[in-house]
């Protein structure tokens, strides 16, 4: 199991150069107003 967010990485796997396997995987966290507060 590796864990990357080398640019060059993600470019080999663009092109089909990359590791034979692999999962891409995107997120996105925020705090709405007043929520982090609450939540400590």
């Amino acid at each position: 199991l590796l864990l990357t967010a080398s640019r060059d990485i993600l470019e080999l796997i663009g092109t089909g150069n990359g590791p034979e396997h692999y999962i891409v995987a995107l997120g996105y966290a925020g705090w709405g107003e007043g929520q982090l507060e609450s939540e400590l």
